[in-house]
């Protein structure tokens, strides 16, 4: 088992007692349904492009990290905004698991991640470093988080429970030295 997955599964084994009462308590007194987010800011971009630049080897490399990491915790919906580095960090882990990369204008980050968190279930949200603090908080996280602009491997773990309630877990993905070479 490699480490991410070690982690991971470490990480859901914490959260299961909140998943576990959430579920017990009653449907009309539930803000939301339980759920697990993964967030994560799109990987390394490409130094051309302009605006919409594509993924570098190195994005690519840990897209395809993403990907493995993510490959047994079941997810329901993966998500990202329309530009081609989010698209392309999501395609990996979507394709993965059998599902179609649903596309969100970055405008309405905020709408989506609150519809995501209504809905609750299993979701991979992929955003821009200045949308990922945007994410957090509307899925009720409610410290500070601010991304540099040359960090890549956040891997955000929110825990919902039927109340509302968060629990934010931050786990790193991707091995550079490995996505260096590439």
């Amino acid at each position: 088992m490699n480490r991410i997955s070690l982690v991971l599964f470490v990480a859901l084994g914490l959260a299961w007692p909140l998943l576990l009462a959430a579920g017990r308590q009653d449907e009309t007194q539930q803000a939301s349904k339980p759920g697990l987010f993964f967030v994560v800011r799109h990987a390394e971009k490409a130094a051309e492009g302009g605006r919409d630049p594509q993924l570098s080897a190195k994005g690519l490399a840990r897209a395809a990290a993403l990907a493995r990491a993510l490959s047994t915790v079941g997810l329901e919906s993966v998500s990202a905004t329309e530009y081609h580095r989010t698209q392309d960090t999501a395609a990996p882990t979507a394709k993965r698991a059998g599902l179609e990369v649903q596309s969100y204008g970055a405008a309405k980050t905020r709408t989506h991640a609150v519809a995501l968190a209504s809905a609750g279930g299993t979701h991979l949200v992929i955003g821009h470093s200045n949308t990922v603090p945007v994410i957090l908080k509307s899925l009720g996280v409610t410290e500070e988080i601010a991304l540099q602009e040359d960090e890549y491997d956040d891997l955000f773990c929110v825990v919902r429970d039927g109340a509302g309630q968060a629990r934010l877990i931050r786990l790193h993905y991707g091995d550079d030295d490995q996505a260096e070479g590439q």
